[in-house]
């Protein structure tokens, strides 16, 4: 497996091409410590940059996690929400269908899985680039499903 830092030709990739994107935007929102405060303020300015990134005309959020990274501590206890050491993906399809399910109003769930939607994070850093614990991510292209993923359904994916 080639991992690559794409740190500098951070335009090679996009969301349609390799399943990612990266862009600079810089948060209105900085302190990422009160889940209130996080959905009134920081959730608004999210729908608009994704509604701009993406042309999308409906965005709906329905978590966050604020992931700090504390040094000395392994990331084993998961009340910690330290970043994530090990290779997954967050939304599987059937994981993407079920979001819709829980997510959205009954009587629109069947119109909406007629039509393209999609499941997108969102991960900025809060104060600074992480280096120690960066943020990894894989070009769909690169996957094999049939070989590459084992399915975990249930378990969050």
């Amino acid at each position: 497996m080639v991992i690559e830092n794409v740190r500098g030709k951070e335009e090679s990739v996009t969301l349609d091409t390799a399943g990612f994107q990266f862009f600079k935007s810089p948060a209105k929102h900085t302190s990422f410590t009160d889940d209130a405060e996080i959905e009134r303020e920081y959730y608004p300015e999210s729908i608009e940059l994704i509604k701009k990134l993406t042309g999308a005309t409906r965005v709906v959020l329905f978590d966050h996690t604020v992931r700090r990274r504390r040094p000395g501590q392994d990331g084993r206890d998961p009340k910690l929400r330290q970043p994530v050491s090990l290779a997954h993906v967050d939304q599987s399809i059937a994981a993407s269908v079920a979001r819709v399910h829980r997510h959205l109003p009954p009587s629109e769930v069947p119109a909406l899985l007629q039509r393209r939607f999609q499941i997108i994070n969102l991960w900025r850093p809060i104060s600074h680039v992480a280096l120690d614990w960066p943020l990894a991510l894989c070009d769909y292209r690169s996957v094999d499903t049939e070989k590459d993923a084992l399915s975990k359904e249930g378990a969050g994916c």
